[in-house]
């Protein structure tokens, strides 16, 4: 995991512009620049690692940056804010953007301390003088928390398509998730498909119905359990480049399971493959770039193939 320590932090260098930090409540907001929210440290991530960002805030009576006087600056609330770090050199040539969601506020902040605020004789006007300290998760945060309860699959007419309340196993048959063991056999219609042109469940086990494999299943997870934030459900594009795993038939159970949890047992190093994630700011879309740990395509034999790292 690359850390990349963003030197406006010590109390030598907090003027320092190497990072500036903006934030929004909803995706449809603009984003808005706190420059007294310093940004300690940016980590990037692959799975199943997740990147992080630490902040900090100084709380209480002060200056603000540029400003003349003395003012009140109680303790920012910013619990699922998005992020955004615009990384500089030091020679304040842009670097990259990371983006993210702000999950934690250490209510424990150090040298905590109330002070009078700008009226100072009103004992209810105070404000409380303190580091005020913020963590955030990148954006595949919105996958750890999203819950897998439903399935979609064929239609009762067998041309349309429809939601059924349980998370059905994928190459399961016609076990459901509770059964154990499952029939391992492929339960994916041919003729039907969902948004995005993902594929469905079959309603019955018939001639024409095939095996599941990875990557109909991401496809299928992306387009159908798309995260929400600020109250907007966000749209995710699935992007395998060329590490497409097309071959296989895994057998993998989704009910009640967090979307994240299963897309890491999809790719992972004991199959040579991992993913990041990474946002789109402009269509406003979460990105999952899939990739291979191998830097020529790795023969399994049978016309298996593990394909190259190509990105």
């Amino acid at each position: 995991m690359p850390v990349i320590p963003v030197e406006t932090s010590g109390d030598i260098r907090r003027g320092a512009s190497r990072a500036v930090v903006y934030v929004r409540a909803a995706v449809v907001d603009e984003w808005t620049a706190v420059p007294e929210l310093l940004c300690d440290e940016v980590v990037t991530a692959a799975a199943p690692d997740m990147s992080t960002a630490k902040f900090s805030y100084r709380a209480g009576v002060g200056f603000v940056i540029g400003g003349s006087a003395y003012t009140a600056h109680l303790p920012l609330q910013l619990d699922q804010f998005q992020v955004r770090v615009d990384v500089y050199d030091w020679e304040n040539v842009f670097q990259f953007s990371w983006f993210g969601i702000i999950v934690n506020d250490v209510r424990d902040r150090y040298g905590a301390e109330f002070v009078p605020g700008e009226n100072e004789t009103d004992p209810d006007n105070r404000v409380e003088n303190s580091w005020q300290t913020l963590a955030a998760y990148g954006m595949e945060y919105l996958f750890a928390i999203t819950k897998v309860i439903v399935s979609r699959i064929v239609a009762p007419d067998g041309v349309g398509n429809e939601v059924v309340g349980r998370g059905l196993v994928f190459n399961g048959g016609r076990s459901n998730a509770r059964s154990n063991p499952y029939d391992a056999v492929g339960n994916k219609s041919a003729g039907v498909s969902g948004p995005n042109f993902s594929a469905v469940f079959d309603r019955n086990i018939v001639d024409t119905t095939q095996q599941w494999t990875t990557n109909d299943i991401g496809v299928y997870l992306m387009a159908n359990f798309t995260p929400d934030l600020g109250g907007e459900e966000i749209s995710v594009r699935f992007d395998t480049g060329s590490a497409v795993l097309d071959w296989d038939e895994p057998v993998i159970k989704q009910d009640g399971r967090y979307l994240r949890e299963i897309m890491n047992e999809l790719w992972n190093i004991q199959r040579y493959t991992s993913y990041v994630v990474g946002w789109d700011d402009d269509l406003h879309e979460i990105v999952v770039r899939v990739f291979t740990f191998t830097d020529v395509a790795f023969d399994l034999g049978g016309g298996n193939t593990i394909p190259a790292n190509e990105r």
